[in-house]
């Protein structure tokens, strides 16, 4: 089960890391470690992005399952721009 972040945050300026990038880009099967990081990395900035790139995944049922049920726990997000990306993220899915 996904859970939304909590914990000390990383500075607002953080990047998003190349390896987490390439996990929004690339689709092998399970996307878990990208939706885990979407909702778990220490960084809102990084946790919004991730939300952002969902729509990159393939249009599966499978993938539409994982996202849809990552992006309801960034719902409970403690960032409110987490949160609304996640929010307008679920109304374009």
């Amino acid at each position: 089960t996904l859970k939304p972040f909590s914990g000390q945050e990383q500075p607002a300026d953080t990047a998003v890391p190349d390896e987490i990038q390439r996990l929004a880009i690339s689709y092998e099967g399970d996307n878990e470690p990208f939706f885990k990081h979407m909702v778990s990395y220490p960084s809102a900035a990084v946790r919004q992005e991730l939300v952002k790139k969902v729509d990159r995944g393939p249009k599966t049922e499978a993938y539409n399952r994982q996202a849809v049920t990552a992006l309801r726990a960034s719902l409970l997000d403690p960032n409110a721009d987490v949160r609304s990306a996640a929010a307008y993220k679920l109304r374009e899915m």
